[in-house]
């Protein structure tokens, strides 16, 4: 994928890398409610998931199995880009809350909207 063009964007998405977001996919890749994709950061499983009752996008870490369940981690979308940070979400509907993550210029967009 290439980078948007606009300076200000570039700038924006520098800050979101340093501050510990990772751009894993477009939106278009989750266009419907309960579909998902799964990638990888750092040897973790990630697995995206648009929620069926809200449509939001949430993300969970796959833990092996002594472990226990997929833990909820930071998910937000910004410029049609699916970014996630792997901290633990305080509470599911606090998982894409622009108002919430640190380190980024700009609002990012609650699922999209």
């Amino acid at each position: 994928m290439t980078p948007p063009a606009d300076r200000r964007i570039q700038r924006e998405l520098s800050a979101a890398i340093r501050s510990g977001w990772h751009m894993v996919d477009l939106v278009t890749a989750i266009p419907n409610p309960g579909d998902s994709t799964v990638t990888r950061l750092f040897g973790e499983v990630v697995v995206i998931v648009r929620s069926r009752e809200d449509g939001d996008l949430y993300a969970y870490r796959c833990q092996r199995k002594p472990r226990g369940e997929p833990q909820l981690v930071e998910c937000a979308v910004r410029y049609e880009m699916i970014f996630v940070r792997l901290r633990p979400a305080q509470r599911p509907q606090e998982a894409s809350d622009a108002r919430e993550l640190a380190g980024l210029p700009g609002a990012l967009d609650r699922a999209g909207r």
